[in-house]
């Protein structure tokens, strides 16, 4: 093959591998997480308080952490750790309530 021949054919191949990223960008998991967070963050904005939400998250947060404590006193280390790390997780989906809340408000 001389060195036009190679050239063409690469250039062939990266415009066809270029077509089929751009066909496969809607069918990207991120696509879906950022439709499912654009949902969730509308509904959120239409609540007139999400006050309610948020004291129970803290409640469900609290009792993890009480639980996990009590767990972990009983020696059963493994069960205790599961459940101490969903502690920070129901913190942050109180907060991005929050803070969705907040930005829908302002803009």
């Amino acid at each position: 093959m001389d060195q036009g021949t190679i050239e063409t054919t690469a250039k062939k191949a990266a415009n066809s591998t270029v077509g089929s990223v751009d066909r496969a960008a809607d069918t990207r998991p991120g696509k879906l997480s950022a439709d499912v967070s654009n949902t969730l963050e509308h509904r959120l904005a239409k609540e007139p308080s999400n006050s309610t939400m948020r004291s129970a998250l803290m409640l469900v947060a609290g009792g993890a952490l009480l639980g996990s404590l009590v767990m972990q006193l009983s020696g059963r280390k493994h069960e205790s750790l599961f459940i101490g790390q969903w502690v920070p997780t129901i913190l942050l989906i109180a907060l991005w309530g929050q803070v969705v809340k907040v930005g829908e408000t302002h803009s």
